[in-house]
């Protein structure tokens, strides 16, 4: 079972490991190393940050929320 939880600022750590096993793909970005958690907050919404957690707890995925430019 997954549950959803909103994310915390220390679910941090967490979420930067398996941001940074999607780096390690080469295909997710183009960056090689995911960013500071003070770069990470600054550019994403502080509504819409979730984590997902098995049923024993650990975080498996998470997805959170960017501006987007009106043009």
């Amino acid at each position: 079972m997954i549950a959803i939880d909103a994310m915390q600022d220390g679910d941090w750590p967490e979420v930067r490991a398996i941001y940074r096993a999607g780096l390690k793909t080469g295909i997710a970005a183009f960056m090689k190393n995911p960013p500071s958690w003070k770069a990470w907050n600054k550019g994403h919404l502080p509504v819409g940050r979730l984590i997902a957690r098995d049923g024993d707890g650990r975080t498996v995925g998470w997805a959170a929320l960017m501006p987007a430019p009106d043009t």
